[in-house]
C-alpha cells in the first residue's frame, strides 16, 4: 500500500457524530439574532448556526450573500455572521473577500473560522499559499479541539509542510483527532502504524484504524481495507471482503474504488465471474476522474477490445491522457500505436 497522509479538502463539512464530539464553532458571546443570513449561509456543520443550515451544493450564494452583508451590517461585531459572509463570499468564489470575512471571526476566536482560513493559506485562495501561515490557524482551531484542524496539523508535521518534519507531533495530534472520531485522522493514523511513521509498525493496529474510518463510510479507507484482503497484509487473504470494500468505495463515487472493482472483473480467481462489460463501466468511471492508471488500463481495452469496440484512436487518447500524467505504461502504449501507425 502506498504511504498517504490525507489532508481533510472541506470547509467545515465533517460527519454528524463529530458534531457531538467537537464541534466546528469555537465563538465569543454573540448576540445577533436569528437572521436571513442564517436562515441562506449558515453551514449544517456549525453548532453556533442559529438555523438548520444549507449543504454547499445548495446554497444559493447571490442571494446568501445579500443578507449576510445586510446582517453584518446590523450586527457587525457577530462572529457568527462574520464567518457565514465569508462562507457566501467562498462559495460564489470570491476568495479574497472570503478570507477577510473569516479573519474577522477567526481573530474572534471562532474556531470553524480559523479552520477555513487555514484552508485558503493551504490551498493560495484569495491570497498567496503559505504552508506556515495555513499550519498556524490549523493550530489556532486545533488548540480549540477541532478534530478537523488536529488532523491538517497532524498532516503537516508528518509532512513537514509550514512546520518542521516531525512524527512525534503528528502522531500526537493525529491521534487527538482520531481519538475525537475523524475518519480521515483514523485513516492518516492508521497509515503511520501501517508504515511504521513515528509509532512502532503494527499492521494489527494499521487495520483496526482503517475499519474504524471506513464503518463511517469514508471512501478511501473502504478502498484500503479492500487491498488489505486483496493481498492479505496483515489478514487472512479475502477476495469477498476485498469486493466488498471496493465496492462501497466504489458506490461513493471513489475513483480507486472504482478502478479496483474493475480491475477485479478483468481478471480472474477473485471469486466471480470475469465480466469485461462490468469492468469497462467501473474503469471508464475512474478514467473520466482524471485516474491515470485507470486512463491507461481503459486504453488497452480499447486497443485489444476488452468489453469495448476496438478502436485504436480511443486507445490512444486515454493513453495521451494517462501519459500526460506520466504513466510510463501509457507512454510505451502511445508509442507502439503511433509508431504502427506510421508503418
Amino acid at each position: 500500500m502506498k504511504a498517504l497522509f490525507l489532508r481533510v479538502g472541506v470547509f467545515c463539512a465533517v460527519s454528524m457524530l463529530l458534531l457531538l464530539l467537537s464541534p466546528c464553532g469555537g465563538w465569543a458571546a454573540d448576540d445577533a439574532g436569528l437572521t436571513n443570513c442564517d436562515t441562506l449561509a449558515a453551514s449544517p456543520f456549525d453548532p453556533g448556526r442559529k438555523a438548520d443550515g444549507v449543504a454547499d451544493e445548495k446554497i444559493d450564494a447571490p442571494k446568501a450573500l445579500d443578507a449576510c452583508l445586510v446582517a453584518t451590517a446590523d450586527f457587525p461585531d457577530s462572529p457568527r455572521l462574520r464567518f457565514q459572509l465569508g462562507r457566501a463570499y467562498q462559495l460564489g468564489k470570491r476568495f479574497r473577500e472570503a478570507a477577510a470575512e473569516y479573519r474577522k471571526a477567526a481573530d474572534a476566536g471562532y474556531k470553524t473560522a480559523q479552520y477555513n482560513l487555514g484552508r485558503l493559506y493551504e490551498q493560495g485562495y484569495g491570497m498567496p499559499r503559505d504552508d506556515a501561515q495555513a499550519a498556524a490557524w490549523y493550530r489556532k482551531a486545533a488548540d480549540q479541539g477541532y478534530a478537523e484542524a488536529e488532523n491538517n496539523l497532524g498532516v503537516m508535521y508528518g509532512e513537514g509542510r509550514g512546520v518542521p518534519k516531525d512524527y512525534a507531533q503528528a502522531e500526537a495530534w493525529l491521534r487527538r483527532a482520531a481519538e475525537q472520531g475523524s475518519p480521515s485522522a483514523q485513516y492518516n493514523f492508521g497509515f503511520m502504524y501501517e508504515n511504521g511513521s513515528g509509532v512502532t509498525q503494527d499492521h494489527a493496529q494499521a487495520i483496526a484504524w482503517f475499519r474504524k474510518a471506513a464503518e463511517q463510510g469514508f471512501a478511501p479507507a473502504e478502498n484500503t481495507l479492500g487491498d488489505v484482503y486483496r493481498t492479505g497484509r496483515g489478514v487472512p487473504q479475502d477476495y469477498a471482503q476485498a469486493l466488498g470494500w471496493y465496492r462501497k468505495a466504489a458506490d461513493q463515487g471513489s475513483a480507486l474504488g472504482q478502478y479496483n472493482l474493475g480491475s477485479m472483473y478483468l481478471g480472474t480467481g477473485f471469486g466471480l465471474a470475469r465480466d469485461y462489460i462490468k469492468a469497462a463501466v467501473l474503469i471508464r468511471k475512474a478514467a473520466e476522474q482524471g485516474l491515470a492508471d485507470a486512463q491507461a488500463l481503459l486504453g488497452a481495452m480499447y486497443e485489444r477490445g476488452y468489453g469495448l469496440p476496438i478502436n485504436k484512436a480511443l486507445a490512444a487518447d486515454w493513453y495521451r491522457k494517462a501519459a500526460a500524467q506520466g504513466n510510463a505504461r501509457a507512454k510505451e502504449k502511445l508509442s507502439a500505436l503511433e509508431n504502427a501507425a506510421h508503418r
